[in-house]
C-alpha cells in the first residue's frame, strides 16, 4: 500500500482533496495492518507543505490509529466530510447575481470543491458555461476541463495568457485553495492575476475551500513556489465554506 500512497502523493495534477480521496480507496482495497497506516501517517507528514488537508488526513489518522482499523477510519472520515461541498453551494447559491438565471463562471487549477460544487450548480439550472483555464505550469486545468465535460457541463478551455480577454462574459470566478486564513489564500500560481483582473471588472471571486484547510497563518515555509501562491483577500472575494460565508 505505501508504494501507491507514494504514488498518488506524487500526482502534481490533482488538488489535494482530490489525493484525499485516492488515499482513503488505496485504504480501503489494502485493509493495512496498524504498523502500515503509521508508516503511512509518515508518508503523509512529507507531503508538499502547502496541501494542508493532507496534514490534517495525517493528524486524525495518526490519533485514529490507536483505538480502529484503516476501514472504519475511513468510514468515519468520510461521514465527517461528504456533505461539505454541497453545504458549500447551498452558501454560494444566495450570493450569484439574480441574472441571467444561467451564469457563465471562470474556474482555475484542479479542486474537487470547485467541480462538485459546479455539478450542484448546474442542478439548480445556474450554469451556462464553465471558461477552465489551463492552468500552467502542470496544464492540470484540462484535466478539470475534462471532468466538468463528463459531468454534463459545457466547458471552454483557455490559455492563461487568455484570461482578461474572457473577463468581459464571466458573471463570476470560482476558485479553490490549499489554505486559506482571514487576510489571504495559497491556491495555484495564476490565482492572484486572477483576483487582479476580476477586481478591475467588478467580477466577483468566490474561494470555496472547507474548514479542513483553514490556518490561523499560512504555512508557506518549503512549499513548492513554482506551483502556488498566497493571495491577499480582496473585497471583491469571499471565502465559502460548509460553515457559512466570510
Amino acid at each position: 500500500m505505501l508504494d501507491k500512497v507514494k504514488s498518488i502523493l506524487a500526482n502534481r495534477q490533482n488538488g489535494s482533496r482530490a489525493l484525499v480521496e485516492d488515499i482513503l480507496e488505496a485504504i480501503m482495497a489494502a485493509n493495512p495492518s496498524k504498523a502500515e497506516l503509521q508508516a503511512l501517517v509518515g508518508e503523509l507528514k512529507k507531503s508538499e507543505p502547502a496541501m494542508v488537508a493532507l496534514h490534517h488526513l495525517a493528524r486524525v489518522l495518526n490519533r485514529a490509529v490507536r483505538v480502529v482499523d484503516g476501514r472504519t477510519f475511513v468510514h468515519h472520515y468520510r461521514l465527517r466530510w461528504q456533505h461539505a461541498d454541497r453545504q458549500i453551494a447551498r452558501h454560494l447559491l444566495p450570493l450569484l447575481p439574480t441574472s441571467p438565471s444561467h451564469l457563465t463562471f471562470l474556474t482555475h487549477s484542479h479542486s474537487r470543491t470547485v467541480i462538485n460544487v459546479l455539478v450542484e450548480l448546474q442542478q439548480e439550472g445556474r450554469v451556462n458555461q464553465v471558461i477552465q483555464t489551463s492552468s500552467e505550469p502542470g496544464g492540470e486545468g484540462a484535466l478539470q476541463a475534462r471532468e466538468l465535460s463528463k459531468a454534463g457541463l459545457s466547458v471552454m478551455l483557455i490559455a492563461d495568457a487568455d484570461i482578461a480577454g474572457h473577463l468581459a462574459k464571466v458573471n463570476a470566478c470560482l476558485l479553490g485553495a490549499d489554505q486559506w486564513s482571514a487576510e489571504a489564500f495559497l491556491n495555484k500560481t495564476g490565482s492572484a492575476r486572477i483576483v487582479e483582473l476580476a477586481g478591475t471588472q467588478h467580477v466577483p471571486v468566490f474561494v470555496l475551500a472547507d474548514t479542513r484547510k483553514q490556518m490561523t497563518t499560512l504555512q508557506t515555509k518549503g512549499i513548492n513556489r513554482n506551483l502556488f501562491e498566497k493571495v491577499k483577500k480582496a473585497p471583491h472575494v469571499r471565502y465559502i465554506n460548509e460553515k457559512g460565508v466570510i
